[in-house]
């Protein structure tokens, strides 16, 4: 489930999703264990360790959301991000796109895009159940 206990999609790189899939090791929930889903807050804790392992930085799972709204308000604009966000309104969207938590070198080490060519920026393409 995601945000208000919903399901959708996150889309990300196909990198990304397996290092997910090979740290969280899911079959039916990108963030399972033993068949089970992770508990929300199970999953921020390791998002938080992990974070402070690959960026040197503390991060939470709220706060990357943060940082992937604040990048796909930069590249798309702010109507794409809304849909993306899955808000409700789109003044919820403008109250914290220009709110940056990380800085887009580690938003790019963490999401695998360091070695991409700018002319490659677009969608992340793999997309997962949440």
């Amino acid at each position: 489930m995601g945000k208000g206990n919903e399901a959708g999609e996150l889309e990300l790189s196909t990198r990304l999703y397996d290092v997910i899939l090979a740290e969280f090791q899911g079959e039916v929930w990108l963030f399972e264990h033993d068949g089970r889903q992770y508990n929300p807050n199970s999953v921020s804790d390791r998002v938080k360790r992990l974070s402070e392992q690959i960026l040197g930085k503390s991060c939470t799972a709220h706060s990357i959301r943060h940082a992937v709204g604040q990048r796909y308000t930069d590249l798309y604009g702010i109507g794409v991000a809304a849909e993306k966000l899955r808000h409700r309104s789109i003044d919820t969207t403008r109250d914290y796109y220009a709110k940056v938590w990380i800085t887009e070198e580690q938003f790019e080490k963490a999401a695998g895009l360091e070695s991409q060519n700018e002319e490659e920026e677009s969608v992340p393409s793999g997309v997962a159940d949440v």
